[in-house]
């Protein structure tokens, strides 16, 4: 991984999390690595942390942007769970999936209305992306 973080590419380096990706594609080890994420967190002295993900990235097997998310966001709470620090997730979209970024930006408006500050919708790049109509990633 850290030849292809040299190199100055995102492209590059995001293909370093391949292998990574490929085994985060069911609700049980998303839930998993997002509680193991708030442990180690923790174990680091954070007490509080936004972590940033990709939901598009995890469904290749199949799972709709709301499984994943709510996967994360009770990994998150249940690593959260008699420890003192708090953990939030901003959504961002990495547009690897087509139309990825309109469903996730769609998908982030209703998910604000009803979650109570959990997550956080990262809609600079989408938004960026379409005043520009360049691609950002």
């Amino acid at each position: 991984m850290l030849s292809t973080a040299d190199q100055g590419k995102l492209e590059l380096y995001l293909e370093a999390f391949t292998h990574t990706i490929a085994v985060m594609q069911s609700e049980e080890t998303l839930f998993r690595v997002a509680e193991e994420c708030v442990h180690d967190l923790n174990d680091d002295g954070i007490m509080y942390a936004e972590v940033r993900f990709a939901p598009e990235l995890f469904g290749e097997k199949g799972l709709t942007l709301d499984e994943i998310i709510t996967a994360v966001l009770q990994g998150f709470e249940s690593g959260m769970r008699d420890r003192e620090i708090i953990v939030k997730g901003i959504l961002c979209a990495c547009d690897r999936a087509t139309g990825a970024q309109k469903l996730l930006k769609q998908q982030s408006l209703s998910w604000i209305k009803g979650l109570s500050g959990s997550i956080l919708p990262d809609l600079r790049l989408i938004f960026l992306q379409e005043f520009t109509g360049k691609h950002l990633i």
